[in-house]
């Protein structure tokens, strides 16, 4: 977990990319 994005949205943009 980064301190630099959320958590659902930090999965998210994983997920796209």
């Amino acid at each position: 977990m980064n301190s630099s994005c959320p958590h659902i949205l930090c999965l998210s943009l994983k997920e796209n990319k």
